[in-house]
């Protein structure tokens, strides 16, 4: 699988984070990079207040989650509750065989009411897509 596009995240202690680099080094049979991630910010007490997709230059970012942000997204709210990072891959099927695999980089601010989403496929030229995903409650 490929895994070319990695994430960087702030942390609310002023700290940067970023996958496989140090303690969240990709490690065949362990967790992955942001689930390790996940596990140290709660032994640490800490939050994510930043989140962006990165490689060879190239960087998606996300609204922050500052005091006084200078991207609103929302009306209802000024910044983000809280970050996703996760990976999906799209695959056609022919005639009972795999073809066309593409595999995408998604980082996610989560609103009160909305999802702000940003996919990068992992392939050269790295092509990008931004979703708004209303939560429908009830």
């Amino acid at each position: 699988m490929t895994r070319n596009i990695k994430w960087t995240v702030g942390l609310s202690d002023g700290s940067n984070k970023q996958s496989d680099k140090g303690e969240f080094k990709r490690v065949k049979g362990e967790l992955s990079p942001w689930q390790k991630l996940l596990n140290y910010i709660d032994e640490k007490g800490l939050k994510i207040t930043s989140l962006a997709l990165f490689i060879e230059g190239k960087r998606w970012n996300l609204p922050s989650k500052g005091n006084q942000p200078k991207f609103r997204a929302f009306d209802e709210a000024k910044s983000p509750n809280s970050y996703r990072f996760f990976r999906k891959m799209g695959v056609d099927i022919l005639n009972g065989k795999k073809k066309d695999v593409e595999h995408y980089a998604v980082a996610e601010a989560q609103y009160n009411n909305k999802k702000l989403q940003i996919w990068v496929k992992d392939k050269e030229p790295y092509p990008s897509w931004s979703i708004v995903l209303n939560n429908k409650k009830g």
